[in-house]
Parts: C-alpha cells; structure tokens; sequence
C-alpha cells in the first residue's frame, strides 16, 4: 500500500492495522518524493485516457479489467508517443530496437575471429572469417 508521509500513515496503529491485513507500507524517506512519481504519473495517464472517458460506475469489475488491459498492452506500449523514449517511441517498439541492437552486436561478436596473445584474447585484431561472414 502506498501513502504519504502524513502522521496518520506513520503511526504505529496505522502500521498495525497494516500488518493485520497482510499488507505491506510503501512509503519513502524524507526529501524522496520522487520514488513513486513514474508510476503516479501513468495511473494519471491510465485516468484521463481510459478510466475518466468510460461509465465505470455501470460496468462490472470485469469488463473494467479487459478495458485496462487492452489500453496497456495495445495502446499505452504500443501505440503512445512517449517522452522518456528517444523519439518518443512507445515501450514496445523502443524494447524492440534495443534487442535488435543486441542481436546484432552478438551477431558481429560471433562472426569475428579472435587473435589470441600471451594475455588472452587481443580485441584490437578482429577481423572476418575466411568464409566472408
């Protein structure tokens, strides 16, 4: 659970009452109000993009759910522009560049023949397979 640094969240019967609800306190240091900005900032963006635009209060638990479900992995990772994204890329594409990336590094690690010296391998002398890979 999730609350501020008011004194009724960091009292001890708060804190007990808690504990007898198997529940778990997350609150920050003092001065760290960033800890938890990234997520307050999409269930922002979860509120004023879906939830704010639909009549929740005549839906079921249920059909809220498929709705929520379907923003995130449609729209929010792959559709939406986003800011922390080089770009503005939405999460899925951005992760998918990045694992091409790597694939491609690897691919050019595996590809090249290694000259090994009295110290191991010597990465200045790289160079392509007889093949031509």
């Amino acid at each position: 659970m999730l609350s501020d640094q008011c004194s009724q969240y960091t009292s001890e019967a708060f804190k007990e009452a808690l504990a007898q609800h198997g529940l778990i306190q997350s609150l920050s240091g003092v001065d760290h109000c960033y800890e938890n900005a990234r997520m307050e900032s999409f269930f922002a963006t979860l509120k004023k993009g879906l939830l704010y635009r639909l009549p929740t209060y005549q839906m079921k638990r249920e059909g809220v759910k498929r709705w929520i479900f379907r923003y995130v992995f449609t729209y929010y990772n792959r559709e939406r522009v986003h800011t922390s994204n080089p770009g503005g890329l939405p999460p899925a594409v951005y992760r998918a560049i990045q694992e091409e990336q790597k694939l491609a590094a690897f691919v050019c690690l595996t590809d090249c023949t290694f000259f090994e010296n009295s110290n191991g391998f010597n990465y200045n002398k790289l160079t392509r397979m007889p093949n031509g890979r």
